[in-house]
């Protein structure tokens, strides 16, 4: 007999990390959106465009590699 709660709290996990991977995602690309604007509107590349570009991209790299934590479903067949 399949143990299904445990197969369900492993679903509800990945889908709990899934969502703060792409929470992380969504403010990395924000960031890297703004930090472009900021440089094309002023006309220069200043200190606060590139600590966010730095900042957008630790994101960026942190959601991918928090994908890594997603854990494998059992099959039972």
């Amino acid at each position: 007999m399949a143990d299904f709660s445990a197969r369900s709290q492993t679903l509800r996990d990945n889908e709990r990390t899934k969502h703060f991977a792409g929470v992380l995602t969504a403010a990395g690309n924000a960031l890297l959106i703004a930090a472009f604007a900021k440089a094309w509107v002023e006309v220069s590349f200043d200190l606060n465009s590139l600590m966010w570009l730095i900042m957008a991209a630790l994101l960026l790299w942190l959601s991918s590699n928090i994908l890594k934590l997603l854990d494998a479903e059992e099959n039972d067949g």
